[in-house]
């Protein structure tokens, strides 16, 4: 049984110019991303993770506002083998130093407004969700991931 990962990519690869994305909000403007963008974005960031030291269930924590780049976000973290940690920078930042240090999360993917508003915990390294190049450093062969592989965590 293929995961969601894998059936996201034989999608991408199926049609690569269909929408995979649509977005509308004022802040934002109307964006669409195609499922070869989007595969794109995330297959950069998984191979960033993987560069930076993220391996199979592996919590990465991930700040990012609901945008494509959430998506981005989602998917590049399942596509390095880790399980993504939710994180609303609208929570109250003890709350969120508790979620990440209490996770273990190493890595926290952000984009502008996460990298403002969440806190900084030591040995939480931040990850641009969108950053070109990957850093230098082996990424390893493709992830070969397992249905019953980590795939996120959530406080409650």
């Amino acid at each position: 049984m293929p995961t969601f990962a894998e059936s996201f990519l034989a999608q991408a690869a199926r049609t690569p110019d269909a929408v995979a994305v649509e977005y509308g909000e004022p802040r934002y403007g109307d964006r669409r991303l195609s499922y070869r963008d989007l595969a794109g974005a995330a297959t950069a960031l998984a191979a960033r993770l993987r560069a930076l030291g993220v391996r199979t269930g592996d919590i990465v924590g991930l700040g990012v506002d609901r945008s494509p780049d959430l998506a981005v976000g989602v998917l590049g973290i399942m596509l390095a083998g880790g399980g993504w940690l939710p994180l609303d920078p609208t929570y109250p930042r003890e709350r969120l130093a508790y979620m990440l240090r209490d996770s273990g999360a190493g890595w926290l993917v952000v984009d502008e407004r996460g990298a403002a508003d969440l806190p900084a915990v030591p040995g939480v390294r931040r990850i641009p969700v969108r950053a070109e190049p990957p850093p230098a450093g082996p990424s390893g062969e493709p992830v070969r991931l397992a249905p019953d592989d980590l795939a996120y965590a959530i406080f409650t």
